[in-house]
């Protein structure tokens, strides 16, 4: 079987073993006076409430001899094995089942009427697509449950079935677009799912060294990856892996180092893609050259020039230039070499295989840093002109109700009237002008949005881009309290709770940032100052040599610059969080290896 040319023992399956034998008393007896041996000599024997017999194809009448003989449970597959079901024929789709009612319970535990929007969003995002990523890891789901998973999660994001009642307000298709292409960065199941998949044919094209890899080289392949044919020896999850090759082999190529490992005709080791796809193979084995030839064995024969033949046949050929053999240096298998980063990675993959959208300019006036979820949420809707206003309801109901706006109740209800050109949404949004220091504000949605979108980043866009997704987020509250409820808010009372939230929230953010800053500090001068006392052990004429104490010398007065730095900057970082004494004795601290480190200095430059 192959066991030699990969050490493969049995010693490598001590704790779970599976033993094959023929479906008869005859075979089975002489597996019982084995186990009788081995439980003899070394004391050890089988537990028979943790052991199963499968049985394949054998008539009743011998299956209960066989049980007889050894009194093992009979098993049926699939079986757990390492968290996933173990089965030597293909899973059905009610045996995927189970991940899809793990996901029901485990949404109808949040109850998520009881959730925002942004919250529901965050726990799809980190727990729901999670659940049943290890499967994903080594199954191809089928597409019927692709579809029940993503149809749960698009009704949890919306609230739609038991839980309460909703209605899509964006495309599915939409929402697993990524941020910065207006969606909500929710993965596409079906192709992170190709993903996980692809990182194990990763492992076979790198040829990673662990036994799968070597086992499924040595038996399933037998030859190139990209041009093996379906075998009887592969097992059907190795089969439906290989189904996806030809998706993923656009992204893969090789940087020829010896090139003894590559495969001059299928792998794709110039940048125009293989040879196979852009000559014909009679032109390639007119120079005696076969499907198995290496790159090295071409590179070595070609002589550093293309064959006229080649360039005949695809003048593209002549624009690349002819790789060099690099000796004792293996080749290397490269992932989507058209980005700066070639290393395989399961999310680059993904990002691959997803595609290419167009990016909105949007996107940091919703999803800037310390943005609150719910309130980026609902801007996020307003961005893209998909909140329920009543114009657009029309085409849900045939008989609406009123189309006046609820607020004003003048004009029809709609996104550009709401955002704010209604007098009690201008009133507001007017004093949050005044409030955060924006006066020259548009009072246009567009306009707005393009001027936080082109404006650079500062502490005072952070405040300005809070207050639009509070304000946004408050006024749409206030509509649908109104439409619904016989509930009102008045106007002053509204910019009151987008100012405290605000306000909460930028406080949130400089306490954070302090206190990152504090952590940079102490790590920095800490390490810094482990280096400076060993220069300073070190320095003395004796001991290095004179370019060594100019190297050094430099080296400390560039750290010393340093901490003066970052003993002004612990001072204005750390004030309102730190007692006035702990400031002051930190400052003295660096004060005195500034001082140390001058004094060093300049003994380094009268010994230079």
């Amino acid at each position: 079987m192959g066991c030699q040319e990969i050490d493969l023992t049995h010693l490598c399956f001590a704790d779970d073993l599976f033993v094959f034998t023929h479906g008869d008393v005859h075979s089975v007896g002489v597996l019982k006076k084995a186990l009788d041996i081995f439980a003899r000599r070394s004391g050890l024997s089988p537990n028979l409430q943790k052991s199963d017999v499968f049985f394949g194809h054998v008539p009743l009448d011998e299956k209960a001899a066989i049980l007889d003989c050894l009194p093992f449970r009979q098993g049926t597959f699939p079986i757990r094995y390492l968290g996933v079901p173990l089965s030597p024929v293909a899973l059905r789709v009610s045996d995927y089942s189970i991940i899809v009612a793990k996901v029901k319970d485990r949404m109808q535990n949040w109850k998520s009427k009881f959730l925002s929007f942004g919250g529901r969003r965050q726990l799809i995002m980190s727990v729901l697509q999670s659940l049943q990523l290890y499967w994903m890891a080594v199954f191809l789901f089928p597409s019927v449950i692709i579809h029940d998973l993503e149809s749960c999660f698009r009704d949890f994001l919306w609230a739609q079935g038991d839980s309460s009642k909703g209605r899509c307000k964006v495309a599915w298709t939409t929402i697993c677009k990524p941020l910065e292409c207006g969606g909500l960065g929710i993965k596409r199941l079906t192709v992170w799912n190709r993903a996980l998949i692809t990182k194990n044919l990763w492992a076979i094209l790198s040829r990673r060294n662990n036994l799968w890899v070597q086992w499924i080289i040595l038996h399933s392949l037998r030859g190139s990856f990209w041009s093996a044919r379906r075998h009887h020896r592969w097992s059907w999850t190795f089969a439906r892996m290989m189904t996806i090759r030809d998706e993923i082999r656009r992204f893969v190529t090789i940087s020829v180092g010896d090139g003894l490992s590559t495969n001059a005709w299928e792998d794709a080791w110039i940048p125009c893609g293989a040879l196979s796809s852009i000559i014909p193979y009679r032109v390639f084995h007119g120079m005696s050259f076969t499907t198995s030839t290496t790159v090295h064995t071409v590179l070595n024969t070609i002589q550093g020039m293309w064959p006229t033949s080649w360039i005949e046949r695809n003048p593209v050929i002549a624009s690349h230039i002819v790789p060099v053999t690099q000796p004792n240096q293996r080749d290397v298998v490269c992932w989507d070499a058209t980005n700066s980063h070639t290393d395989f990675s399961v999310r680059r993959a993904y990002g691959s295989l997803v595609g290419h959208f167009d990016k909105v300019e949007w996107t940091n006036v919703v999803w800037f840093k310390g943005h609150i979820p719910k309130h980026a949420f609902c801007t996020w809707l307003a961005c893209l002109r998909r909140l329920p206003t009543q114009d657009r309801m029309i085409n849900w109901k045939h008989d609406p109700p009123d189309f006046r706006c609820s607020l004003c109740n003048s004009c029809m209800d709609s996104h550009s009237h709401l955002f704010f050109e209604c007098t009690f949404a201008s009133e507001v949004w007017s004093c949050i002008k005044a409030k955060v220091n924006w006066p020259a504000a548009p009072n246009s949605w567009d306009v707005m949005v393009d001027v936080l979108a082109d404006t650079t980043t500062t502490p005072r866009l952070l405040i300005q881009k809070l207050a639009l997704s509070a304000t946004v987020y408050m006024i749409w509250q206030e509509r649908n309290r109104r439409l619904f409820t016989t509930n009102r808010t008045h106007a002053i009372e509204i910019v009151k709770n987008i100012m405290d939230v605000v306000q909460l929230r930028d406080a949130w953010k400089r306490r954070k940032r302090r206190h990152t800053s504090s952590r940079v500090i102490l790590f920095i001068t800490r390490d810094n100052f482990t280096r400076v006392d060993s220069i300073t052990r070190q320095y003395t004429r004796d001991s290095i040599s004179s370019s060594t104490v100019q190297h050094s010398r430099q080296y400390l007065e560039f750290y010393c610059s340093t901490l003066k730095t970052l003993s002004r900057a612990l001072l204005f970082n750390t004030r309102d969080s730190l007692s006035s004494s702990t400031v002051q004795h930190s400052r003295h601290y660096l004060e005195h290896h500034c001082s140390s480190l001058e004094t060093v200095s300049r003994v380094g430059s009268e010994d230079y």
